[in-house]
């Protein structure tokens, strides 16, 4: 069995092409692997800004790739470094952070857009076109009904009226009519009674009887 103290360990080696990139909630770390003896992680080191002395060891890993979660809309910089398996840490990337930003959540790219668009000029010209274009569409709508109601009024006062000179003439006609038959009746009357009267009047004498017609 090999003496673990007989083991030959490098010096830990400068990290290459680290890089970070922004999620909307998270920073995935790359860099590449390094290939000296001994090699047992790497730790990320993090700060809101771009100053070493105020950053803070975030998490240590055997890989080549971490994803660090932090919030929508968070900026700031990153470090790393080599620790071999004595324990032993090498040299920073560099002595400046990289620079890295996650995007603002879904939700408020939507609110933004939202509220931006409502402080817009063209939006407020548009929104008072449409209003206006409602107003004068209730305007026209309202003069239209009153026109059919209108249209409608004189077209029924017209039958009405027309019904009306109908029943008018017809009770004129009736009445002459009427009065037609009277006069005739009147005049029948007077000549039946006429007639009746000089059948009774008209008398003859024969052989000393007297008689009229109708009687004996």
């Amino acid at each position: 069995e090999i003496d673990s103290n007989l083991m030959v360990v490098d010096f830990p080696s400068k990290p290459l092409n680290f890089k970070a990139t922004g999620g909307f909630g998270s920073v995935l770390l790359e860099w590449d692997m390094p290939n000296y003896r001994g090699h047992s992680l790497t730790e990320i080191w993090r700060g809101t800004e771009d100053d070493l002395a105020d950053a803070v060891l975030v998490a240590t890993t055997p890989g080549q790739v971490y994803g660090d979660p932090v919030d929508p809309g968070w900026s700031g910089f990153y470090w790393i470094r080599f620790v071999n398996a004595a324990g032993v840490k090498g040299p920073w990337h560099a002595v400046g952070g990289v620079a890295a930003q996650t995007q603002i959540s879904v939700q408020a790219i939507i609110d933004q857009i939202r509220d931006e668009a409502a402080k817009s000029p063209v939006v407020s010209e548009l929104r008072k076109e449409i209003k206006n274009a409602q107003g004068q569409a209730v305007k026209d709508a309202a003069v239209k009904t009153t026109e059919v109601v209108g249209a409608l009024r004189e077209e029924t006062t017209r039958t009405i009226g027309g019904i009306e000179t109908r029943v008018t003439t017809l009770d004129e006609s009736t009445s002459e009519s009427l009065n037609e038959v009277d006069r005739r009746i009147t005049k029948l009357d007077k000549e039946g009674g006429e007639a009746f009267l000089a059948m009774w009047s008209k008398k003859a004498g024969v052989d000393g009887i007297t008689a009229g017609i109708g009687i004996v």
